[in-house]
C-alpha cells in the first residue's frame, strides 16, 4: 500500500513539473525572452518566472527526499549543479552593483532548477517525449510568430529591429542562435521520422526556420551553424550524411529563393500596409515550403534505404570524408570573405553587404575584441570570486578603451569570469565538461547501433549551439535561452547517464540535502514575492508622478518599495532625483537631506552608478556647495573617463572658481591649472579616437565630441593661458631691466 502511495505521489510530481516546463517553453519567451537587462522594466517578468521555477523546485525536493540516492553520474550532477548559484551568491558579498548581483544569483538558481527538471523528466519515457516535442513545438511557434511580425500581421515591440528579424528576443543575434538550434532539431526529426506526415511537417517547417535565419542577417550565427553541422554530420554514417546534405540543400535553396521576395514584401508593407500584400507573402513562403518538403519526402522515399547501412567506426575515413570536404569549403569561403570578394554578384543584397563588411577591423570584430580585453582587465581586479552579477554594466564606464556602449561583454565565459571570478568559471566549465564527457560515452555506444532514431541528439545539440554562440554574444543573458540550455543539459545527462557504485543510498545525507534545498527554495520564493510587492509600489509611484505629480504620494510609494528592497539602486535613484528636483524648486532643506540620504545609501551598494554621481553634482550645485561639487566632478572624471559631460562640468566649475575674487591667487591658479589639464586630457582622448577604425571613430566622435559650450570653455582657457604667458614675459622683461 505504501509503495502504491509513493508511486502516486511521484506521478503527481512528474505531472506538475512536466506541465510547468511545457507552459514555460510556450509562454515565457513572449516576455522579451526574459532578458536580464539591468533595467527595472526587466525585473518583474524575471521574478514571476523565478517564483514559478522555485515552486517547481519544492516539488523536486519532495521527490529527492523520497527517492534520491547517489547511484549514478547523473545523481552526482544533480548535487554539483547547485555550486553554480553558490558561486554567484558568494560574489554578492563584494558585488559592484548589489541589486543585479542578487538577481543574477537568483537566475543561476533557476538554471539549477531547469537542469534537475531536464534530468528527471527525461528519465521517464513519457517525459522524454513531452520534453522533445515541447522544445521543438515551442520553437516552431516562435518562428511563425516572428514571420507574423515580418509580414505585418503582429506588432511585437522590436520583433523586427533595423530591418533584421529578432522575433520575441528583440535581438537578432540571439534569435539567430535559437533558430540554429531549432533548425538542427528539425533536421534530426526529419532524419528520425518514419511516418510520412511527420517527415513532411518537419521538412515543411525547415523552410521558414532557415528563411528566418537569413532574415536575422547574423554573421556569427552562420559560422556557428556551419560548425554545428560539421559536428552533427560527423556523428552520422556516411550514407546518411549524403542524404542530410541533399535535404539541407533543398531547404537552403528554397529559403534563398523566397528571401528576396520576403524582403521586398516587408518594404512594401512598411510603405503602405495591405492585407493582400501580406497574404501574398505568406502564400509564397508556405507554397515554397510545401514544394521543398515534398521534394525532401521524395528524396527520403527514394534514398531512405541507403541509411540502413551497417554502422562504421566513429573515426572511419568514410564517416569523416564529407565533414573534411565541408571544412575545406568553409576555409575557402573564409578566404573569399577576407579577400573582399564581391558577394553582391551572387547573393541577395542584404546578406552580401553583411559578408562584405567582415574583416579583422570591421566594427563587430574590433568592438568584440576590445570588449573582451577590457572585461578581462576589469576581471583581473576581482580574480577569485568576481565582482558580482551585472558588474560590466557599471564597470564598463571605467574600463572601456574608447566610448562604445555595451552593458554586456558579448562573451558568456568572460562575463562569468568577471562576475564570479576563477571560482565561478572553474565550476561552470567542470560541470559542462562532466556532462559532455558522459555524452561522448553515449555517442560511442550509439555509433555501434543501427537504430534510425537519433532524436536523443536534439538535447545535446540544442545546448551546444547556444553555448557555442555564447562565445561571441550574450545569448545566456536571456533567462529563457539559458534555462533551455540547462534543461537540455539535464536531459543530456539523463540520456548519457551511467551507474556507479552507490555512494549514498536513500538516507540521512540525501534527506538533509533535499531538506536544505527545500528551505532555500521557500526562502527565495519569499524574497521574490517581496521583490514583486516592492515593484508594485514603485510602479504605482511612477503612475502617480505621471498623473498627478503629488510629491507626498510619490515619495511614500518609493519609500515603501525601498523598505521592502533595501539597497535597490533604481528605487534610491528615483528618491534622490525626485528630492533633488523638489529642492531646486522649493529650496526646502528637508528635500536636500532626503536626497543626500538616498545618495549616500546608493553609494554604499552601487558606487559606480553614473546617474547617482550626476544627481550628487546637481544637488551640490543647487546648494551652492561648490567645493563638494568640485570633489564630486573630479571623482566622476576619474571613474568615467569617456563621459564628455563630466569634463564639461569640471572645466566650467574650475573656470568659475578660478575667477572667484574671494579666493587666494594660488587657489585660483590651481583651479585654472586643473582646467587646463582636463582640456589636455580631452585632446589626448580625441587622439585615441582618431586612431580607431572608421565606423568606430565616427561613432566615438559623436559620443565624445565638443559641443558649443565646451568649445567656448576651451577657447576661454586658451585666452587665459595666453594672458598668463604674456604676463610672465612682461615680468621677465622688467626683471631684466
Amino acid at each position: 500500500m505504501k509503495d502504491g502511495l509513493n508511486r502516486i505521489n511521484t506521478r503527481w510530481i512528474f505531472a506538475a513539473t512536466s506541465v510547468f516546463v511545457v507552459m514555460f517553453l510556450f509562454l515565457a519567451p513572449f516576455s522579451k525572452g526574459l532578458f536580464v537587462g539591468y533595467e527595472i522594466t526587466f525585473e518583474r517578468p524575471l521574478y514571476v518566472a523565478l517564483v514559478c521555477s522555485l515552486v517547481c523546485l519544492t516539488f523536486i525536493c519532495v521527490y529527492l527526499y523520497r527517492e534520491w540516492q547517489m547511484a549514478s553520474h547523473g545523481d552526482i550532477l544533480v548535487a554539483l549543479i547547485w555550486i553554480i548559484p553558490i558561486s554567484y551568491f558568494i560574489a554578492t558579498f563584494e558585488a559592484i552593483t548589489s541589486q543585479w548581483a542578487f538577481i543574477e544569483a537568483f537566475v543561476r538558481l533557476g538554471w539549477g532548477v531547469f537542469f534537475v527538471l531536464g534530468y528527471y523528466i527525461t528519465r521517464h519515457s513519457a517525459g522524454y517525449k513531452i520534453l522533445l516535442f515541447a522544445l521543438i513545438g515551442s520553437g516552431y511557434v516562435i518562428v511563425l510568430f516572428g514571420l507574423l511580425n515580418w509580414f505585418g500581421n503582429a506588432h511585437y515591440t522590436d520583433a523586427v529591429l533595423a530591418d533584421r528579424l529578432s522575433s520575441v528576443f528583440q535581438y537578432p543575434n540571439a534569435y539567430a542562435a535559437y533558430l540554429i538550434a531549432i533548425a538542427i532539431c528539425a533536421l534530426i526529426m526529419v532524419q528520425s521520422s518514419r511516418k510520412k506526415r511527420y517527415l513532411f511537417f518537419h521538412a515543411f517547417m525547415l523552410v521558414p526556420v532557415f528563411l528566418s535565419l537569413l532574415l536575422t542577417l547574423s554573421r556569427g550565427a552562420l559560422l556557428v551553424l556551419f560548425v554545428v553541422l560539421i559536428f552533427y554530420l560527423a556523428l552520422l554514417p556516411w550514407k546518411r550524411q549524403l542524404i542530410s546534405v541533399m535535404e539541407l540543400g533543398i531547404v537552403g535553396i528554397a529559403a534563398f529563393a523566397v528571401y528576396g521576395f520576403a524582403v521586398k514584401t516587408r518594404g512594401q508593407l512598411l510603405e503602405n500596409y495591405s492585407p493582400g500584400v501580406s497574404l501574398r507573402g505568406w502564400l509564397l513562403v508556405l507554397g515554397i515550403a510545401a514544394i521543398a518538403s515534398l521534394i525532401v519526402l521524395g528524396v527520403r522515399l527514394r534514398f531512405g534505404r541507403l541509411d540502413n547501412n551497417k554502422p562504421d567506426k566513429l573515426w572511419s575515413p568514410r564517416r569523416l570524408a564529407l565533414p573534411v570536404v565541408l571544412v575545406s569549403l568553409g576555409l575557402a569561403f573564409y578566404v573569399l570573405i577576407m579577400s573582399n570578394f564581391p558577394f553582391s554578384k551572387i547573393l541577395p543584397a542584404g546578406i552580401a553587404a553583411r559578408l562584405e563588411g567582415v574583416n579583422l577591423q570591421s566594427t563587430s570584430v574590433f568592438l568584440r575584441n576590445t570588449l573582451y580585453e577590457d572585461a578581462l582587465r576589469a576581471g583581473a581586479e576581482y580574480p577569485v570570486f568576481g565582482a558580482g552579477g551585472g558588474a560590466w554594466s557599471v564597470l564598463s564606464e571605467s574600463f572601456k578603451s574608447y566610448p562604445y556602449s555595451s552593458s554586456k561583454v558579448h562573451h558568456f565565459y568572460i562575463e562569468t569570469y568577471l562576475e564570479s571570478g576563477l571560482f565561478g568559471v572553474i565550476v561552470l566549465m567542470a560541470i559542462l565538461c562532466y556532462v559532455f564527457v558522459l555524452l561522448i560515452g553515449q555517442i560511442k555506444k550509439k555509433i555501434r547501433e543501427t537504430n534510425d532514431d537519433i532524436r536523443w541528439l536534439i538535447f545535446p545539440v540544442f545546448s551546444i549551439v547556444i553555448l557555442g554562440h555564447s562565445f561571441v554574444d550574450f545569448d545566456m543573458s536571456f533567462f529563457y535561452l539559458s534555462s533551455l540550455v540547462f534543461l537540455t543539459l539535464g536531459a543530456t545527462a539523463a540520456i548519457s547517464n551511467r551507474p556507479i557504485a552507490v555512494i549514498w543510498s536513500k538516507g540521512r545525507v540525501t534527506k538533509v540535502f533535499a531538506s536544505g534545498l527545500f528551505l532555500v527554495a521557500i526562502f527565495m520564493i519569499y524574497k521574490c514575492i517581496v521583490a514583486l510587492r516592492a515593484d508594485e509600489y514603485y510602479r504605482s509611484s511612477m503612475n502617480v508622478l505621471a498623473e498627478t505629480g503629488n510629491y507626498d504620494a510619490v515619495q511614500s510609494a518609493i519609500e515603501q518599495a525601498e523598505s521592502l528592497m533595501p539597497g535597490h539602486s533604481q528605487y534610491l535613484l528615483s528618491m534622490a532625483k525626485l528630492n533633488q528636483l523638489m529642492y531646486r524648486e522649493m529650496k526646502n532643506e528637508s528635500y536636500s537631506r532626503t536626497a543626500e540620504y538616498a545618495l549616500n545609501k546608493l553609494k554604499a551598494v552601487d558606487p559606480y552608478n553614473i546617474e547617482a554621481v550626476e544627481i550628487n553634482y546637481d544637488l551640490d550645485m543647487d546648494r551652492m556647495n561648490l567645493d563638494r561639487a568640485h570633489e564630486v566632478v573630479r571623482r566622476a572624471v576619474e571613474l568615467f573617463p569617456w563621459t564628455i559631460g563630466f569634463y564639461e562640468k569640471a572645466i566650467e566649475l574650475n573656470l568659475r572658481l578660478g575667477a572667484d575674487s574671494t579666493l587666494s591667487d594660488d587657489k585660483r591658479s590651481d583651479y585654472l591649472r586643473e582646467a587646463g589639464l582636463l582640456a589636455d586630457e580631452i585632446k589626448r582622448r580625441i587622439e585615441i579616437i582618431d586612431d580607431l577604425p572608421e565606423t568606430e571613430r565616427v561613432m566615438s566622435r559623436g559620443v565624445f565630441g565638443l559641443n558649443d559650450n565646451l568649445q567656448a570653455q576651451l577657447q576661454l582657457l586658451d585666452a587665459i593661458e595666453a594672458i598668463r604667458i604674456e604676463g610672465n614675459e612682461r615680468v621677465s622683461m622688467e626683471n631684466k631691466r
